[in-house]
């Protein structure tokens, strides 16, 4: 009776057993989690750039000097013409045209300088003329390239103070028929009046300095000559110099006396 009792109890407990085990081996084996698939990465493309426009693109600008200016003064025009362009834009067949202004005179018409046409590549005409005056040329202008025009005219006396004198210079090109210009106004001014130049002063005339004539040199004083005195001395009959030459004195003396006695007693 003891015997079937454990069996009784053995067989609940190796089925609970079972059962565990089934549920752990279950739940192991569940399904297998899928990985989630990444979101597509969206590109942007972005616009094409608008390609420029590589025509011919000129632009001008104008200068004067000086703002003011009276009768008979002169007005420098410097234009300044540019090819803005972009690309291979050249400006071919370029031409500018300044009108000479009313009331003066075209005096001179250059090419101040230029980055890209030789100044010898440029026709100048009109300045002779009271029209307009124009600089034209076959070579391009190249983009980003410039080129410096200057045109002096003289005012007439047809200008009077406070007169605007108005200037208009265009630049076209046979790929910018369009082209562009500018213009400048300068005021009149007071007549001109020419700066009288100093007279020059006579040099004061320089009187020669006279000569200076030395005066002869002052003969200088010859010393006077020493008289040595007489020598002295002892004689051979021991009387002094002196004694002996009276001695010698009186009988010269004595003699001519004698001399002369005798010829006046002979007489």
């Amino acid at each position: 009776m003891k015997k079937r009792m454990s069996w009784y109890l053995a067989l609940p407990l190796a089925a609970g057993l079972a059962l565990v085990l089934v549920a752990v081996t279950s739940w192991a084996s569940g399904p297998t989690a899928h990985a989630q698939s990444p979101t597509p990465t969206v590109t942007n493309t972005p616009a094409p750039t608008a390609t420029p426009n590589p025509d011919c693109d000129l632009s001008v600008s104008k200068s004067d000097s000086p703002t003011t200016v009276g009768e008979g003064g002169e007005i420098t025009y410097t234009i300044t013409v540019t090819n803005d362009g972009s690309g291979n834009g050249d400006c071919t067949d370029l031409d500018v045209v300044d009108a000479i202004p009313d009331d003066t005179d075209c005096v001179d018409a250059t090419v101040a300088s230029s980055s890209d046409i030789d100044e010898g590549d440029f026709d100048i005409n009109g300045c002779d003329s009271s029209g307009d005056v124009t600089w034209s040329t076959n070579t391009n202008l190249d983009t980003d390239d410039s080129v410096v025009l200057t045109m002096v005219v003289e005012l007439t006396s047809g200008a009077q103070e406070d007169d605007t004198i108005t200037n208009e210079a265009c630049a076209t090109s046979t790929n910018d028929v369009g082209g562009d210009c500018d213009s400048e106004r300068t005021t009149v001014g007071a007549p001109t009046t020419a700066t009288p130049q100093p007279t020059a002063t006579r040099a004061a005339t320089v009187q020669p300095i006279p000569t200076v004539i030395a005066p002869p040199p002052i003969p200088t004083a010859r010393p006077l000559a020493t008289i040595a005195p007489p020598i002295t001395g002892t004689g051979p009959d021991g009387g002094s110099g002196p004694l002996v030459l009276g001695l010698g004195l009186v009988g010269v003396c004595l003699l001519l006396v004698s001399g002369a006695a005798m010829v006046k007693r002979t007489r």
